[in-house]
């Protein structure tokens, strides 16, 4: 189940060096329009923010996470939680584990299947759902998570996950097995 390993900081220092040599400043503009400023693309976005917005400038604060990769998180923002970080822990795992089976990636379907998840583990969904909203947005309050996902995709999403659980301290191979054993167990009861 596990995922390949990739260092993002080298692809992210290259892709840096091609922007910066390959792109002059017009190249660079159509690029971001075409990347994050597209009429599709915000037309995701602004429902999800529209309700809390006053003025243009409340837009970037809280759609913001939805135009970077990884968002900066630190364990301490885990801390926080009522969640056990333990339970943080699992619910990401098994969440990972769950993500990377959905092939629905429609937020009703998502949210059925988290939810469902959260049911079988006995934890609140309030519970179930902070560490995620961490992980996905990189603060405990945000637009409506799974409607967040639909829009960073499924790829983006998952890498959130694995972010915030190596930001954890990642699983080991031990106890990813005894995890699996327990996340296979929770499967086959619901």
């Amino acid at each position: 189940m596990g995922a390949p390993v990739f260092d993002i900081e080298k692809l992210k220092w290259l892709n840096g060096r091609w922007l910066r040599e390959t792109l002059d400043d017009e190249a660079l503009a159509d690029r971001l329009a075409d990347w994050a400023l597209n009429r599709d693309k915000l037309m995701q976005i602004i429902p999800l923010i529209k309700e809390r917005v006053e003025v243009f400038s409340d837009v970037a604060p809280l759609a913001g996470f939805l135009l970077e990769g990884l968002p900066l998180i630190e364990a301490e923002h885990f801390v926080k939680l009522k969640t056990e970080p333990e339970v943080a822990l699992k619910v990401l795992q098994f969440s990972l584990w769950h993500l990377e089976q959905a092939s629905d990636w429609r937020s009703e379907v998502l949210q059925a299947g988290l939810k469902q998840l959260a049911e079988a583990m006995d934890v609140k969904i309030r519970d179930f759902l902070a560490p995620l909203f961490i992980a996905i947005s990189g603060r405990s309050v945000a637009p409506p998570l799974f409607d967040s996902m639909v829009v960073l995709g499924p790829d983006l999403t998952r890498a959130r996950v694995r972010h915030a659980l190596n930001i954890l301290g990642g699983v080991s191979k031990k106890q990813a097995k005894k995890l699996e054993a327990e996340y296979r167990q929770l499967g086959s009861a619901s």
